[in-house]
């Protein structure tokens, strides 16, 4: 029988001989200590991005035939 056990992104995997509730208890026992044993899940990604604002804004491009103001 196979047993798979999974908390997360981390998963155990276990075969065991026989199909009595006895052996999958045990079976399950032993894939929930191992979980364990691998520590705390780790914490989840933070997103990343950005967002235009005012200050991000690009200047508005000159019409046809206008030539652009020069900053001094």
């Amino acid at each position: 029988m196979r047993l798979t056990v999974t908390a997360g992104d981390r998963q155990v995997d276990l075969r065991i001989k026989g199909n009595s509730l006895k052996a999958l208890r045990r079976a399950e026992k032993t894939a929930r200590r191992l979980l364990a044993a691998t520590g705390p899940p780790p914490p989840p990604e933070r997103p990343f991005g950005f967002a235009l604002g005012s200050d991000t804004e690009r200047a508005p491009t000159p019409a046809v035939g206008e030539e652009p103001e020069d900053e001094e």
